[in-house]
């Protein structure tokens, strides 16, 4: 499907390079004013600067923006229908992107939690609206007929998820 999307490119150049890191006290003065820490996360990655975002793609054709952000510490956010921010120097950049992407696209939620947040996300007598998610409420609804018939459900995690440091955003 690829001849079917066309990629632009647009240098939005900063005064200083990286992002504003605000729970180290770090502020960048960037083209999109550009953060971490966006709710209390030191991995998500926003800018509340629509508005300066919109102005520098003004005359040029989108249906979906993707923000490179010049930093080497690992993070990004999608917002549904709007943008997403990926760091731009970091190993994990493209998955990074992809996964971005799912989120501000295709309104995927997140099927993974960190140390710091609650696996049960979601209240579990309320089917989350993300298609790709379930508390098993409405599941008949959702995907259960694409999954074979003798998996699980729920279906276990791998045993190196369980492990403590296990990188679950891979």
């Amino acid at each position: 499907m690829r001849q079917r999307f066309n990629i632009i490119a647009v240098k939005a150049p900063s005064a200083e390079s990286g992002t504003s890191e605000p729970s180290k006290g770090i502020w960048k003065n960037t083209a999109l004013h550009s953060h971490f820490d966006t709710f209390y996360s030191d991995r998500y990655l926003t800018t509340l600067h629509l508005k300066d975002l919109h102005n520098w793609l003004a005359g040029t054709p989108y249906e979906h923006i993707i923000v490179l952000v010049n930093t080497e510490k690992y993070g990004g956010g999608g917002i549904l229908n709007s943008y997403n921010l990926s760091m731009a120097h970091n190993d994990y950049f493209k998955p990074v992107v992809v996964h971005e992407f799912g989120h501000s696209f295709a309104g995927l939620g997140d099927e993974y939690a960190y140390e710091k947040e609650t696996i049960n996300m979601y209240p579990t007598d309320v089917e989350p609206w993300e298609p790709n998610l379930t508390t098993l409420v409405d599941f008949h609804g959702k995907w259960e007929n694409l999954i074979n018939k003798k998996t699980p459900i729920p279906t276990p995690q791998p045993a190196d998820l369980d492990k403590p440091n296990a990188r679950r955003d891979k």
